[in-house]
C-alpha cells in the first residue's frame, strides 16, 4: 500500500506535459516507491503479529499527550523542590 504523502507528493509533482512525461517521471520513482510500499508491508506485517506495538504505533497522538503532561508533571514537581539557601 503507497502512503498517502508519497501518493499526493507523486501527484503534486508530476510533469503533467504528455503521457510519456507522466510514465517517465514514474518510472523514475518506480524503485523508492517500491522500496517504501515493502516496508510498510513488512510494518503491517509486524503490527499484526504484535499487537501491543501496533497499538503504541496508531496511537501516536496520545502517547505525545501522555509525555507532555509527565513532562509538566517533572517540571512542577522541580519547580517545587527548588529552594534557596542563604
Amino acid at each position: 500500500m503507497l502512503p498517502n504523502e508519497l501518493n499526493m507528493d507523486f501527484r503534486e509533482n508530476v510533469s503533467r506535459t504528455s503521457t510519456k512525461t507522466k510514465l517517465a517521471s514514474l518510472m523514475s520513482k518506480s524503485y523508492y516507491m517500491i522500496k517504501v510500499m515493502k516496508h510498510e508491508e513488512r510494518l503491517r506485517l509486524m503490527f499484526e503479529q504484535y499487537k501491543l506495538l501496533g497499538y503504541v504505533a496508531t496511537n501516536i497522538k496520545m502517547w505525545e499527550k501522555i509525555a507532555f503532561i509527565i513532562a509538566c508533571i517533572i517540571n512542577i514537581i522541580v519547580l517545587f523542590s527548588y529552594s534557596e539557601w542563604y
